[in-house]
This record gives C-alpha cells, sequence and structure tokens, in this order.
C-alpha cells in the first residue's frame, strides 16, 4: 500500500482507487482509508520535522557568525 502512495496510483481522496485496491488485496475500504490518512500524517510530520531541523540550522549559523565577528547572540 505504502509503495502505491508513494507511486500516486492510490490516493486518498480518489474513492475509485481506494475501491480498486481494497478489492484487490480483500480489505475493506475503510481500512485502507485510516492507513492512508496515516501515511499522510507521517509524510506531514516529516516535512514540518525537516523545516524545523533547517531552521535550527540557519539560526545555528548565524549565532556562529556572530560569535567569531565578537556581536552578541541575541536573536532577531
Amino acid at each position: 500500500m505504502t509503495k502505491e502512495h508513494g507511486r500516486d496510483t492510490l490516493v486518498l481522496s480518489d474513492p475509485e482507487s481506494v475501491a480498486l485496491f481494497a478489492g484487490k488485496f480483500i480489505v475493506k475500504s475503510l481500512l485502507v482509508v485510516n492507513y492512508l490518512q496515516h501515511l499522510e500524517v507521517l509524510e506531514f510530520k516529516g516535512k514540518m520535522r525537516a523545516e524545523d531541523k533547517a531552521k535550527e540550522s540557519r539560526e545555528a549559523k548565524l549565532n556562529y557568525k556572530r560569535i567569531i565577528l565578537g556581536l552578541s547572540c541575541v536573536k532577531m
């Protein structure tokens, strides 16, 4: 299911693709929908984590430059 979702052939917003997948693997559509929602939450959390890490990295580099230049480490 993860592979299908990654290739965008199984999409939560497309009830037909959910029904096809559920029929092919003989599972309830509700279970497929629940797992797709779970995958979307994981993707969202991963993106947020990456953005937070990038922001922290930028701030750390800026603070390092301020220390090297002898300036105070006050956030802007």
